[in-house]
């Protein structure tokens, strides 16, 4: 994998719920597979599932023997890596957090200039970022066409029983038992934000070992009030 930007092993399309997402999933397996299309946009708002389906691409794809390459634009290291030469004749690069380079005249040069490259070489890629391209604010007119190159996808948020398949799963990769009725509790009174999800089962995980306390609804109020002090 050029650059050693290596996606998190633990997201895959198996543990993520496509639901109403299905056929976005259904284009990004192809994609990583090098079949479908050549260039894909993903958007939605924080929380909404983007960064994991772009490492479950990364992950599959080397699953098949390819290569893969991750750059998130809130990296404080983004914009050499989009200005290294071995990214621009990478076969499959995802790019996340495409907003961040609204406004900003090095990181949309060098964001134009790298979809210029992987589309004359015959890679693959994936952005994603919390608005379509048009609202993005981006300066660049070449960048803006450039980014609605391929389909435009919008991400819609997971449903409650998708967050809750979600969150046992992961509860499960802990070694933790987070039955059903505490599941949806957390579900309904945190954030619908996957990040802040996950954050918050690791805090349960550390404190539950270390205060040797189960998985309850009254326990579990308690390590919220923790996190949000």
């Amino acid at each position: 994998m050029p650059l050693d930007l290596r996606p998190d092993k633990q997201q895959s399309f198996e543990n993520y719920d496509g639901g109403v997402n299905s056929l976005t999933v259904s284009m990004l397996k192809k994609m990583a597979l090098s079949e479908g299309e050549s260039q894909l946009f993903l958007w939605g708002g924080a929380g909404s599932g983007k960064s994991h389906l772009l490492q479950a691409c990364c992950n599959l794809r080397l699953q098949h023997g390819g290569d893969a390459t991750l750059v998130a634009l809130s990296s404080a290291s983004a914009a050499s890596v989009l200005d290294d030469d071995r990214l621009q004749d990478a076969d499959f690069v995802c790019v996340d957090e495409v907003e961040r380079a609204a406004g900003h005249a090095q990181l949309e040069m060098l964001l134009f200039n790298l979809i210029n490259s992987i589309r004359s070489s015959g890679g693959r890629l994936v952005l994603a970022g919390e608005k379509p391209p048009h609202q993005l604010g981006v300066a660049l007119p070449d960048l803006l066409s450039r980014l609605g190159w391929g389909p435009v996808l919008r991400i819609d948020p997971m449903s409650e029983g998708a967050l809750m398949v979600r969150i046992c799963s992961r509860a499960d990769a802990f070694g933790m038992r987070l039955s059903e009725e505490v599941a949806q509790y957390i579900v309904r009174r945190y954030p619908r934000d996957l990040k802040a999800l996950e954050s918050l089962l690791e805090r349960l995980h550390q404190d539950s070992m270390v205060e040797r306390r189960a998985l309850t609804i009254p326990y579990v109020t308690q390590v919220i009030a923790r996190t949000n002090v």
